[in-house]
């Protein structure tokens, strides 16, 4: 009873997502005047766990009730009533404080100044901003492009290298915010949500076409993201593996996610897409860490985002990957064993080598 409780409260900190949310801060901090050491490191990540799990109970809070009027969503732990709407706000109360407290006493007020615009900017969306027409598509990029600037500040200063990341960064949450909006139009057109999906007559069932304004602007997105990725090759010299890897695998990767975004696709399809195009981005996005740490240090972190989404999956009990030997809630609210495969919101795919791995 106390484990079911402990992974419903990791549902509601959405942990599988933490690494990411630490990645960001630590690229931040290798672009700047001076490099991270070890405990820079280690609070970067202690700080980047309490934000990131304050924003996201606020946001399963304030979205509990639209969460309830969709069938797949009703195993998330404050719909099912595993976790009582009081306990997130202590979740929150607890975790927000700790993140900016431990901000300024560790790394200063810039750095502390940074990361109140990202709490700021993404607590905004989590509540009223979602419900705001623009907030809604814009507040998490400016959130986490903050945030990457916060990383940046706790161990320098901003240089040339910076601002490309975060231009990075931000580009990446819009196109991310991009697909949520394509993926919920028919939802938060029920829900009187602004979303620029919804206000461009986007149909979650019937999906895009090419001519879509709403793909166009998806595409924009996509070629702002790799403009910041191709930027530091004018600004400094760049090893040819940094160049590698943002020509010759990042921009195929950009053409293929938009032309896997067209046509009708269902929810769980849509979900599978974005946690693609977060794989598949990575290395491009994650790039400029090679100007500073080496190739050793893109493939280190590399390990540390995708080895923690594996444990945050493990964590909790509804996340989005589950691996065989874990037991989660299907569609119907029945629990079943996935059985060597990965299952995307009670759908079945088959898993690479990793499910077989993460099950033994």
């Amino acid at each position: 009873m106390a484990l079911e409780k402990f992974r419903a409260f990791m549902d509601v900190g959405r942990v599988q997502g933490v690494p990411v949310t630490a990645a960001i801060a630590i690229l931040g901090s290798l672009t700047a005047s001076s490099g991270p050491d070890i405990l820079d490191l280690f609070w970067l990540v202690v700080i980047s766990i309490c934000a990131h799990m304050g924003g996201a109970a606020l946001n399963e809070l304030w979205d509990s009730d639209l969460d309830s009027a969709v069938p797949e969503l009703a195993r998330k732990p404050l719909v099912s009533g595993s976790v009582a709407p009081g306990e997130a706000r202590v979740l929150i109360a607890v975790t927000v404080p700790v993140s900016l407290l431990l901000t300024v006493v560790i790394f200063g007020i810039p750095a502390f100044l940074a990361i109140v615009i990202a709490t700021i900017w993404m607590h905004w969306y989590c509540t009223t901003g979602k419900r705001t027409f623009i907030v809604n598509d814009f507040s998490q990029c400016v959130g986490f492009g903050s945030f990457a600037l916060f990383g940046a500040m706790a161990v320098g200063f901003p240089t040339q290298l910076t601002w490309p990341l975060i231009g990075v960064v931000a580009t990446l949450n819009l196109f991310a915010q991009w697909g949520n909006g394509l993926k919920d139009a028919d939802n938060d057109r029920r829900f009187g949500i602004p979303s620029l999906a919804v206000k461009t007559g986007v149909s979650s069932a019937r999906g895009l076409t090419w001519r879509h304004p709403y793909f166009l602007y998806g595409v924009s997105v996509k070629s702002a993201f790799l403009l910041f990725c191709t930027l530091p090759m004018l600004l400094t010299a760049v090893p040819m593996s940094y160049m590698f890897i943002v020509l010759a695998l990042g921009y195929p990767v950009q053409y293929f996610t938009l032309h896997e975004f067209l046509g009708p696709k269902t929810r769980p399809q849509y979900v599978k897409l974005l946690l693609g195009d977060l794989l598949f981005c990575y290395p491009a996005a994650a790039a400029i860490s090679i100007l500073n740490a080496g190739l050793a240090g893109l493939l280190l972190l590399a390990v540390f985002v995708f080895g923690g989404y594996l444990i945050g999956s493990a964590l909790q009990s509804g996340a989005e990957f589950k691996f065989r030997g874990y037991r989660q809630a299907g569609p119907s609210g029945r629990r079943v064993r996935s059985n060597g495969r990965i299952y995307i919101k009670g759908n079945p795919i088959v898993m690479s080598w990793m499910a077989k791995v993460a099950g033994r």
